[in-house]
């Protein structure tokens, strides 16, 4: 068990925000991070001791799990200096915030995704390589999959199997299941 497993292990009350939908601070019919800073005290009076916040980094999608950018707050959810008050607040009253960091998939316009359908390699700063095509699932036309047909698994086509998409005009396919 790693410490930050320990840290919440005995947390207490949780509440998780679907943030899209839950208070909307300006009108803009989208819950907002404003509207979650907003509701500390009422949450706090509830006995919420950790909010379990759903993404709220750059997306394309009114829920926000298919990320284009990382290391940014969407504009339709707030700014950076607000995420930072909900941090600070938050622990003012005694909350721990735990985000929803979803790494499993992202948006076809992140940069990862387009470096990986570029066949991208690079090396970092510790001189580490980094093959982005490695970051996803890629087949050729005509590579078998498995897909469960009739109660048992079956080799089919990738252009057969529902879950991988066709890259463009090439005769590349990406696994892209949201699921």
């Amino acid at each position: 068990v790693n410490k930050t497993s320990e840290k919440f292990k005995s947390v207490g009350v949780g509440y998780q925000i679907f943030v899209a939908s839950y208070r909307d601070s300006n009108g803009d019919g989208l819950g907002d991070l404003r509207g979650v800073i907003d509701s500390l005290d009422e949450l706090k009076e509830l006995g919420v001791k950790a909010l379990w916040l759903t993404p709220v980094q750059e997306s394309e999608s009114y829920h926000a799990y298919d990320t284009v950018d990382y290391f940014s707050i969407d504009k339709r959810f707030g700014t950076e200096t607000e995420y930072r008050e909900l941090m600070y607040k938050a622990h003012e009253r005694g909350m721990v915030v735990l985000m929803d960091l979803v790494l499993n998939h992202t948006s076809l316009n992140n940069v990862w995704f387009k470096k990986s359908q570029a066949a991208a390699v690079e090396t970092d700063a510790n001189g580490n390589e980094i093959n982005y095509r490695n970051l996803y699932h890629w087949k050729f036309k005509g590579d078998l999959v498995k897909k469960y047909k009739n109660g048992t698994w079956v080799d089919v086509p990738v252009e057969e199997h529902g879950d991988w998409y066709r890259d463009g005009e090439s005769l590349y396919y990406y696994y892209g299941k949201f699921g």
